[in-house]
């Protein structure tokens, strides 16, 4: 079919269609495909496609997990669903960067962003420059920070060495969730720009990891940006801890190596002082603060870290 423009694909099967001809679509400029995980897998194993049918995000991935079940209602995720997605997302990854079936050459990207939308679909997408890379979609209730876990552990190592800007959001709801996500963080040695939103337990395993001094993640880090993040404790399973203390580790361990941030912004923040950003402003070249705060019943001031 060399003059097929537009394909869909919807089907919720996790039988194997390996039987599948091998069909290659050179003229293919709309691909939407919407299945299992495994079924992905099937489909992609057989098609041969310009690699700009992958920058719509109209690929979705659904984990059998959802099936019959409440989009807003958040499921545990055991480690089968993990393994689903990282297997899912190295399909993927794979076929854009060249690995089998795709026509043309991917250009390397240097942005990279992880959503947890609206749609509670978990939206990876990537630009090099202004243009778009890739982008897909997994359907399962999940947070940003386990989504860009398994997607950085399957991607090919020659995609992310160009990566310098990460944006990590959470469009509908807070995630104070933490996991041992150093090792895949530490594959981005080039990053100079990271964006949070409502994802404030991201910033706890860097923050960690400064507890014990050694180097900085993301040593070219030049530009944090903080929306809609609650300043305030919160436990995890290192006990009580703050995102006003990770964060000033994180930017007192910088500045002690010479290496300060030269931009800190932050949005829409929760549970944050004028006395907080004061502490913090002393630690970066520039602070961006749009003085919007709201704060909780619970909250205790961070101010006391400056004397450290």
């Amino acid at each position: 079919m060399p003059l097929l423009e537009s394909l869909e694909i919807a089907l919720f099967t996790a039988a194997a269609i390996s039987d599948l001809p091998q069909v290659a679509l050179p003229s293919l400029r709309h691909f939407y495909l919407e299945n299992l995980t495994n079924g992905c897998k099937d489909i992609f194993n057989h098609l041969t496609v310009p690699i700009a049918a992958f920058r719509s995000g109209s690929v979705r991935g659904i984990n059998r997990h959802m099936i019959n079940h409440h989009p807003h209602q958040v499921i545990e995720n055991p480690p089968e669903s993990m393994l689903l997605l990282r297997q899912y997302c190295e399909t993927v990854l794979h076929k854009v960067t060249g690995d089998h079936g795709v026509i043309g050459i991917m250009q390397s990207p240097n942005t990279l962003a992880v959503t947890v939308d609206h749609t509670w679909d978990v939206l990876f997408e990537a630009w090099a420059d202004e243009t778009k890379v890739f982008a897909f979609r997994y359907v399962y209730s999940l947070d940003a920070g386990n989504a860009l876990d398994r997607m950085l552990s399957a991607a090919p190592r020659q995609l992310l060495t160009a990566l310098r800007s990460l944006t990590i959001s959470n469009e509908v709801r807070d995630d104070d969730s933490c996991s041992d996500w150093l090792l895949s963080l530490s594959e981005l040695a080039g990053l100079e720009t990271l964006h949070l939103k409502r994802c404030r337990g991201i910033i706890q395993p860097p923050a960690y990891h400064l507890y014990h001094p050694t180097t900085a993640l993301f040593p070219k880090l030049r530009t944090l940006s903080l929306t809609d993040i609650a300043f305030g404790t919160r436990s995890t399973r290192f006990g009580q801890t703050g995102v006003f203390a990770d964060i000033y580790c994180m930017l007192d361990l910088r500045k002690r190596e010479g290496s300060p941030l030269a931009l800190l912004k932050i949005r829409n923040a929760r549970d944050l002082t004028a006395g907080d950003a004061a502490c913090l402003c002393t630690l970066v070249d520039e602070l961006e603060w749009d003085r919007k705060v709201s704060m909780s019943t619970s909250y205790s001031d961070f101010a006391e870290y400056c004397q450290w």
